[in-house]
């Protein structure tokens, strides 16, 4: 951008405007090279467009700024700023060219929309099989004659109840009771057991005979 103060573009006139749409997008930040070089320079300005504010002014010289070209820095603070714009006014004179050269706009950045995850499918917990109860082994009745006598004498109310509880038990009772009789080993140690264990072997016998 080039603005001429020689006649008739002085003394004070203007606007001379350079403006540039960012579209959607918004401005963060500016940078820009500029000439103000006269004794009667007039003004340069930046201005971005806001929906709320409208016209919101960045930045601004006046006056002499010397022969050398000066880079411009300037952040914008709005965050409404489709529209960039350059505004120069000259001065009392015609020694009041203004040039801007090599703009740089950087964006603002537009954060990504957030995207919300589908809940994932949590797979059932797998179920281990309970183990079948292992029932224990079933213990054959083989005693032998004495270690029937034996068990007659420290508990056979104890003894004669379990070994009922087995139809194949009971027969091997019945046929051990005969050995015993006919020995008469067993009378002999019924007359020494108590009543209790009688009773029990009474029953017994009722159920053989």
């Amino acid at each position: 951008m080039y603005v001429d103060a020689f006649s008739p573009n002085y003394p004070f006139k203007g606007p001379f405007e350079l403006e540039a749409s960012l579209g959607s997008l918004e401005a963060s930040s500016i940078i820009f090279w500029y000439s103000m070089y006269g004794q009667t320079m007039g003004s340069l300005a930046l201005q971005t467009y806001s929906t709320n504010l409208g016209w919101v002014e960045h930045w601004s010289k006046s006056g002499d700024q010397g022969e050398d070209w000066q880079m411009a820095a300037v952040a914008i603070d709005s965050e409404d700023s489709s529209i960039v714009k350059f505004v120069v006014y000259t001065g009392w004179d015609y020694s009041s060219d203004v040039a801007i050269d090599d703009v740089n706009i950087t964006l603002r950045s537009t954060p990504a929309p957030s995207v919300t995850a589908s809940p994932s499918n949590t797979p059932s917990p797998t179920l281990t099989p309970s183990p079948a109860p292992t029932h224990a082994p079933t213990t054959i009745l083989t005693s032998t004659s004495a270690q029937l006598q034996s068990a007659l004498e420290e508990s056979v109310a104890i003894q004669f109840r379990w070994a009922l509880t087995s139809h194949c038990q009971v027969r091997l009772l019945y046929r051990t009771l005969q050995q015993l009789v006919s020995t008469g080993t067993l009378m002999k140690s019924m007359a020494e057991m108590r009543c209790a264990a009688s009773l029990y072997l009474t029953q017994i016998f009722q159920f053989l005979i």
